[in-house]
């Protein structure tokens, strides 16, 4: 004798109710906010953050001012700052005289001095040339702890200033992630730098712009392309209020 199935209509409706419900769930935990949350932006911006990214600032101005004008075939120019690396860590400025001008590609052997190394190199473009900066082994400087850190000044023969490349990995006593990378130009009248560090801000990834002439400075820190943070007239980096 056969045996009716049972009538599924009742799981049906069940499972479609739970489908609708888990998507609607799903839909809200990944809908785009308006903008920062509060809390997210007290973290991008807390007092330590905002100091560190002042002193950085001031420091990549020190070094613009004291390379001006010196990049040439017969003078190597560099500098090797970042967030973290500074004062006694890092090098404001260094002035390297070479034996002969550059003419052909080759690479020097670096030379390493309490766990920073520099090297010369010769790009094989006319008189080019690059120096670089960079960190022996992992190093804790401050409040810093460093897994790498590295900086490459390059000139163009005939080319009035240089341009640099930065990347670092780091964090900080606190546990923020200042991993960053960056590049910029210093020439005689001008710096133009921008650094993004993809990990300090829960929110998104921050981009530090600065600019600096004989008529002035600015700097902007943004987060999503909204700066959230300027120097104010005391040179401090302050927010903008535009973080909500």
């Amino acid at each position: 004798m056969s045996r009716a199935l049972p009538s599924l209509a009742v799981p049906l409706k069940a499972i479609a109710i739970l489908t609708t419900v888990l998507a609607t769930a799903l839909a809200a935990c990944h809908s785009d906010p308006t903008g920062p949350s509060e809390s997210d932006c007290s973290a991008c911006l807390e007092p330590q953050i905002l100091d560190v990214l002042t002193t950085h600032i001031h420091d990549l101005e020190a070094s613009a001012n004291l390379l001006t004008g010196h990049p040439s075939e017969r003078e190597m120019v560099c500098f090797f700052s970042a967030p973290g690396l500074t004062g006694d860590y890092g090098v404001p400025a260094a002035f390297i005289f070479p034996v002969e001008v550059c003419s052909k590609p080759v690479q020097f052997d670096p030379y390493c001095e309490d766990n920073r190394c520099s090297r010369l190199s010769c790009t094989g473009e006319g008189a080019g040339w690059v120096v670089s900066y960079y960190l022996e082994q992992p190093a804790s400087y401050s409040t810093f702890q460093f897994a790498s850190a590295r900086l490459d000044c390059a000139w163009r023969e005939s080319a009035p200033g240089i341009s640099f490349t930065v990347q670092t990995l780091a964090t900080d006593a606190q546990g923020r992630r200042w991993d960053m990378a960056g590049s910029g130009t210093m020439d005689p009248n001008a710096l133009d730098a921008t650094e993004t560090f993809p990990a300090l801000c829960p929110r998104g990834a921050l981009a530090l712009r600065v600019r600096s002439s004989p008529s002035g400075g600015e700097a902007t820190l943004s987060l999503g392309g909204v700066p959230i943070a300027v120097l104010d007239a005391s040179e401090k980096l302050v927010p903008t209020g535009s973080c909500r």
